[in-house]
């Protein structure tokens, strides 16, 4: 629904320089607490070197945020 919203225009997008291991560390510490109350364990290896990307930090934690809750529903 957001993808289509945000094509539509309908969502603001604020593009900035974000390091993609830093939003993943954040989500995964986010949802671990959630994912062991579900018998999951998780564990992230970061990249050896900064992966950068031109994104909306907010909108990529939602992503991650939901990709998680998912993994550890199903």
């Amino acid at each position: 629904l957001e993808v289509t919203r945000a094509s539509r225009g309908a969502v603001r997008l604020r593009p900035e320089r974000v390091e993609l291991g830093a939003e993943v560390g954040q989500a995964a510490d986010a949802a671990r607490q959630r994912m062991a109350e579900r018998g999951v364990s998780l564990e992230v290896v970061p990249p050896a070197r900064p992966v950068w990307l031109e994104a909306d930090a907010g909108r990529l934690g939602q992503v991650l945020a939901n990709l998680l809750d998912n993994a550890a529903k199903y």
